[in-house]
């Protein structure tokens, strides 16, 4: 799969926040602190089952730089819903930079121990293919139809967050709101929008090409320190 620009970028990022924490690290100077933890709740998410982790720079306890890299590895989909057969591989990756400041008390979390409120920006990635379900009729007869669904989509959001620490455990929960730009793209389909009627619950926004919509989303995270 060929490496798009923000993917290139991202992994820039990354290696540059090895190279300013090590010299850091080895004098035990604490303006950066650096660490890395992986997320086992992406383990077992229904939409997107990924290997997913993330790495953290800190400066002073007041900005971080979060970057995380989730690897799908399987689809519980089709297992969930019977499938009879499948179209496509499942596989694809989702990226995210996130720019957070700290040192704020907006609800008051943070008067409690080993907890932080912060506000960030965040860009992330999401290139994935899954096999998806629909049903059709073809002139009075109801059909079914496997296809694969390719979906690249941009996300741009503003958040408000919570982190709660134990030892090597990082509770966070995170809303936000922003845009989606996406691009969905169907794959060995049988189904033609000028000849067939779509029956069901088919999500408008999976219809075939490019969109734009506002982004809104509450999510919980564990992380688990490796580093």
């Amino acid at each position: 799969m060929k490496k798009s620009t923000p993917y290139k970028i991202i992994i820039s990022i990354t290696l540059l926040l090895f190279a300013i924490t090590i010299p850091a690290r080895a004098q035990q100077s604490k303006p950066f602190e650096l660490s890395v933890k992986l997320h086992p709740l992406a383990f077992i998410n229904p939409e997107r089952p990924s290997l997913q982790g993330d790495i953290s720079l800190t400066f002073r306890s007041k900005v971080g730089l979060d970057v995380t890299y989730g690897q799908r590895f399987m689809e519980l989909t089709p297992i969930l819903q019977n499938f009879d057969s499948l179209a496509i591989n499942a596989h694809g990756y989702n990226l995210r930079l996130e720019l957070k400041i700290y040192n704020i008390n907006l609800i008051g979390f943070s008067n409690y121990k080993n907890t932080k409120e912060y506000l960030s920006v965040g860009y992330w990635i999401v290139n994935d293919y899954s096999n998806k379900k629909m049903e059709y009729y073809k002139n009075s007869t109801l059909n079914i139809d496997y296809y694969g669904l390719h979906k690249k989509m941009n996300v741009f959001a503003m958040n408000y967050g919570v982190t709660h620490s134990t030892n090597k455990w990082i509770l966070e929960a995170q809303c936000g709101i922003g845009i989606r730009s996406g691009h969905y793209n169907w794959i060995n389909s049988e189904y033609t929008k000028t000849v067939h009627i779509l029956y069901g619950d088919t999500y408008s926004y999976e219809l075939e090409g490019h969109k734009i919509f506002p982004h809104f989303n509450i999510s919980i995270r564990i992380g688990y320190v490796i580093i």
